[in-house]
């Protein structure tokens, strides 16, 4: 377990999508919904990576979906993308923290996003600009002052 943590944060430090680009990704929930970020335009994303086994993001889970709640009738869109993990270890994540927004596997993302450890949260604009990236636990406070910027 001290291994995965070490290995967590020392991926946090890794280069990754530059900020101010546009990006360009197709997500598709575990309920089969699809989300592309040309569809996503005029919405603000917050695109959450996570992992089923992290404790860092289960810690962060309730504030996530409280964000969700208190933002999603804002042109607001959460997407969780987990990463190494099997569609019953997510599920079973979703359902232990009752998270109501979309989430998916991201194997493919975290690699387009180049994401090297997680959490790590990417706040996107609503012309599909990437303007932050917040590394490790994000607290209920931190996703407000990040969407508000761009609302």
């Amino acid at each position: 377990m001290k291994r995965k943590l070490l290995l967590i944060m020392f991926c946090l430090l890794w280069p990754v999508v530059a900020l101010g680009a546009p990006v360009d990704f197709t997500f598709t929930s575990l309920a089969g919904e699809t989300y592309t970020a040309a569809e996503l335009r005029g919405q603000v994303v917050v695109l959450n990576f996570v992992a089923h086994w992290c404790p860092i993001c289960q810690a962060e889970a309730a504030d996530v979906e409280r964000a969700y709640q208190a933002y999603k009738e804002k042109d607001v869109l959460f997407l969780n993308a987990f990463v190494m993990g099997e569609v019953a270890d997510i599920k079973s994540f979703v359902h232990k923290y009752r998270l109501t927004f979309p989430f998916g596997s991201g194997e493919a993302m975290a690699r387009q996003f180049r994401v090297k450890g997680v959490p790590v949260a990417f706040f996107i604009d609503r012309e599909g600009v990437v303007r932050q990236r917040y590394p490790g636990k994000i607290a209920f406070d931190d996703l407000q002052a990040g969407i508000e910027k761009l609302l």
